[in-house]
This record gives structure tokens, C-alpha cells and sequence, in this order.
């Protein structure tokens, strides 16, 4: 016995290290593509002729939490035509993506996609929701719909002031399959916004929820877990993720066909995604 019990507690303590390093991993803020001094000059040595594609975001964009478009992206677009950043930090809202805009700025952009907006709608939604991104360090007074509108304008004028980059605006992915939620409705009143601003600045717009909403009246498994239960939803995920289960694999018995937790992307919405954005790139002019 006395010989086990110090062996169990190695054991013990190699497991947790191990889930550490992994949710570490996970979760870490920045990807290895952020557009940093240091990428963007590793890019001009090697790869001085390619455009370059800035994808800023919160973590759907990331994408260490669920099915990473941008990864797609990478993969199907020329590399000899394309770099591509990605700009993506976990729980950013556009307040967040907006003091970090000059990372962006600074890689003088060739085109950029702007999807933010899904935290900014979650840290609405209750007080409890609002001090969870309080204690996550990303806002300190409550944000609503005025503030989405307000930074992610100054986020596109600040775009259109300091670089020459093709823009487009990307309508708030869904959060929940239950498209009658207030969570829904609201993602539907942000999403218009940046129609009608993508249209009054003749920018591009990318029907990311529409198209989600049009694969979900084709599926062939209705329903969906409920927006209440995403918290859940998104430890099972983590949980999941630890013991090496795919994120499809997770969306599947989660009962979803287009999340891991009713906010990440499977494969199937990443695609989704990657598919809006490069039919966006392919009629950006390279000349």
C-alpha cells in the first residue's frame, strides 16, 4: 500500500498537468497566425508577393474551441496568393476587438472579416452573464446594442482611414438552435445592423446566420438543446475535447447540427464559413 499510493498520486498529478497543457492549448489567447511585428515580418521575407487576409474575430475565429474555419481557409486557398491571419482572441467582444484594431491595422491588410458580436449579445442577455465577462477581464460597465453599433463602426472607419483593405461585414453566427430565443432574436437585430451598414459604406456582407438557418431547414434531425443549456453544453464540450473525442463527435451527442455547445462551430459550420469567405476573397482584386 505504501508503495501505490505515492504511484497513484504521480498518476494523478501527470493526468491533471496533462489536462492543463491541453486546455491551455485550448483556450490560449492568441494564434500562432496572429497578426504580430514578428508574423507579419516573417510573411514579407517569405512570402512577399501573397495578399494578405486578415479574419478578426472572438473565439469562433480563434478557433482552439471548436472547428476552426480559418484553418479551412488556409487549406483552400493558394498559399502563394494568400496569407492568412487570424485575428481571433476568446470572449472579445467588438469593444475588445477594437482596442487591439491597430495589430491589425499595422499588417496592412489586402481584404479583412470582421465576425464579432456573439459575445456582445451573451454579455447582455443577464447580470450573471455580464460579471462572468466582468471576472473574464473584457468589459466593466454593461454593453448593449448602442455600444455594438458604436465600436464596430469605429472599427470599420479606423479600417477604411488607415488601410486600403476590402472589407466585409459577417452577420453573428446563432447561438442556440432555438431560433424563437431572445438570444436569436437579438443576433437577428445586430445581424441587420451590419446589413444596413455594410450597405451604406458599399462594404461586403456575409450571410453567416442565414445560411445556418437555411442548412437547419434542410437537416434531416430537427430540435437542438436549448440556449439555456449551453453552459452544460460547453463543459461536456471541454470534457469531450479532453479524453480525445473529435468536435464532430461532440456536436453529435450534444444534438446539434451545427455547434459543439450551442456557440462553437462543428466542421459543418466552419465550412460554412470558410465557404462565404472565399467566395469574398476570390473577387478581391490582387492588382
Amino acid at each position: 500500500m505504501s508503495v501505490r499510493l505515492p504511484v497513484a498520486g504521480i498518476v494523478i498529478l501527470l493526468l491533471a498537468s496533462y489536462a492543463g497543457f491541453r486546455l491551455y492549448r485550448m483556450l490560449a489567447r492568441r494564434s500562432a497566425s496572429y497578426p504580430t511585428a514578428a508574423c507579419v515580418e516573417k510573411l514579407r521575407r517569405s512570402r512577399p508577393s501573397a495578399a494578405r487576409l486578415v479574419c478578426l474575430g472572438d473565439s469562433i475565429t480563434r478557433g482552439s474551441f471548436g472547428a476552426s474555419y480559418v484553418s479551412l481557409l488556409e487549406k483552400h486557398l493558394s498559399p502563394a496568393a494568400w496569407a492568412v491571419l487570424n485575428a481571433g482572441i476568446n470572449g472579445d467582444l467588438a469593444l475588445n476587438a477594437l482596442a487591439r484594431l491597430e495589430d491589425v491595422i499595422a499588417a496592412q491588410p489586402t481584404a479583412v472579416t470582421i465576425l464579432l458580436g456573439t459575445n456582445d449579445i451573451l454579455a447582455s442577455m443577464s447580470p450573471k452573464d455580464f460579471q462572468s465577462y466582468v471576472l473574464m477581464g473584457k468589459i466593466r460597465h454593461p454593453t448593449g446594442f448602442a455600444d455594438y453599433q458604436a465600436h464596430v463602426g469605429e472599427i470599420v472607419r479606423r479600417l477604411q482611414e488607415k488601410t486600403r483593405a476590402h472589407i466585409a461585414l459577417m452577420s453573428i453566427p446563432l447561438i442556440s438552435e432555438d431560433l424563437d430565443h431572445e438570444v436569436n432574436r437579438r443576433g437577428d437585430a445586430y445581424s441587420e445592423y451590419l446589413r444596413q451598414l455594410a450597405d451604406r459604406l458599399n462594404l461586403q456582407y456575409l450571410p453567416v446566420r442565414e445560411t445556418q438557418k437555411a442548412y437547419l431547414k434542410t437537416a434531416a434531425t430537427k430540435g437542438g438543446q436549448p440556449f439555456e443549456g449551453s453552459d452544460r453544453l460547453g463543459m461536456s464540450a471541454i470534457a469531450g475535447s479532453l479524453v480525445g473525442l473529435s468536435w464532430d463527435k461532440i456536436s453529435e451527442r450534444s444534438g446539434n447540427q451545427l455547434t459543439i455547445d450551442n456557440i462553437h462551430s462543428n466542421s459543418r459550420s466552419a465550412q460554412l464559413v470558410a465557404d462565404l469567405i472565399e467566395g469574398f476573397v476570390r473577387n478581391v482584386s490582387l492588382a
